[in-house]
């Protein structure tokens, strides 16, 4: 088990964790991990951001692939058991528990499990968790004893029971915003989750949606232009960070980031790095902000060119002015409904 820290720990006035899914262990994925702290720290480097940091953590035994296709809900160890999400709970809530006091101007440091914590809540961390993450992140912040800003579920494999009780009953460890617990969540676009709806139906867990009446709030993955002209691509795939040489699926016909990989829910260039690595920074207006969408209104799939009818743009994939307040009319926003993420975030 490890913790990698992209950034400096001891300085930083913002922390942001990232809880791994299923199959993620330090010898096996430590590196696609850290290259994925990375990237979210490299997306909250802007003006205002502050001194931030990013930790990688694996503190806990995920689930594996081969138990999940060996044994499916009935066998301990696959991604449709709990029994990994319960035990890995403890480690996370304990570890980011030790992050606020640690970090916080409190300098008391109390026992364990003695008195009032609320005195070690001025330290800023962030809960990013993927898949199975979500699973046991959820079960950790009912659990703990100090509270993160924010947490981020990213395609998830499913809330148990419990946790979702606790979430409705305001149990969740987690600070406000105008009376809205800070939990945020999107998914991959359906016809390209398939493995995290199968842990979820497997394990009979629902999905985030269901938190939508206790205040959480979502935000999407599909791509699109921003203020700017600029397009922020869709999440492809399940997974955090992908480099796997598959072309992306939805991809903009004019763009072409990482060299035609798909992309992941975390992989740079992408509209969920882009709000989730904002919403770690403790900007939650920015979910409210929406990107244009590079279909053309109104049409559907053309079976000829086996595409839908795109927008016209440059040849590098970029609006111009113009464009981005006509097509943004079009498609009935006003032009500061739109993300902006300023120029040059695509290199």
């Amino acid at each position: 088990m490890a913790a990698v820290s992209v950034g400096d720990v001891d300085i930083a006035s913002k922390t942001t964790m990232i809880v791994p899914g299923m199959d993620n262990n330090v010898d096996g994925s430590i590196g696609s991990l850290v290259e994925t702290a990375s990237a979210v720290y490299k997306e909250q480097d802007i003006p205002g951001g502050g001194k931030h940091t990013v930790i990688a953590w694996i503190g806990y035994e995920s689930p594996t692939l081969e138990a999940t296709e060996k044994t499916l809900t009935l066998g301990e160890g696959s991604v449709a058991m709990m029994d990994k999400a319960r035990d890995g709970a403890h480690n996370l809530s304990s570890f980011y528990d030790g992050l606020n006091v640690t970090k916080s101007s409190n300098k008391d440091i109390p026992s364990y499990g003695a008195g009032s914590t609320d005195a070690y809540n001025d330290a800023f961390v962030s809960l990013q968790a993927h898949s199975y993450g979500t699973t046991l992140s959820a079960e950790a912040l009912y659990q703990s004893q100090t509270k993160v800003d924010n947490v981020v579920l990213y395609d998830s494999a499913g809330l148990s029971l419990t946790a979702i009780e606790k979430a409705y009953r305001g149990q969740w460890q987690v600070e406000k915003t105008n009376e809205k617990p800070n939990i945020f969540y999107t998914a991959v676009s359906p016809n390209q989750s398939v493995v995290a709806k199968s842990g979820a139906f497997l394990g009979a867990r629902p999905t985030p949606e269901v938190l939508q009446a206790a205040g959480a709030q979502s935000f999407s993955s599909n791509g699109g232009f921003d203020a700017s002209g600029n397009y922020l691509e869709d999440a492809d795939e399940h997974g955090l960070f992908e480099r796997n040489g598959k072309e992306g699926v939805a991809d903009y016909r004019f763009v072409k980031l990482n060299d035609g990989d798909a992309d992941g829910i975390l992989s740079p260039g992408t509209s969920s790095l882009y709000y989730g690595s904002r919403i770690s920074l403790g900007d939650y207006a920015v979910v409210g902000k929406k990107l244009i969408s590079p279909m053309v209104v109104g049409n559907e799939w053309d079976p000829e060119s086996g595409s839908y009818p795109y927008l016209d743009a440059n040849r590098d994939g970029r609006l111009s002015a113009e464009q981005v307040r006509r097509y943004a009319h079009e498609q009935g926003m006003e032009f500061s409904d739109l993300v902006n993420v300023g120029e040059g975030i695509h290199e």
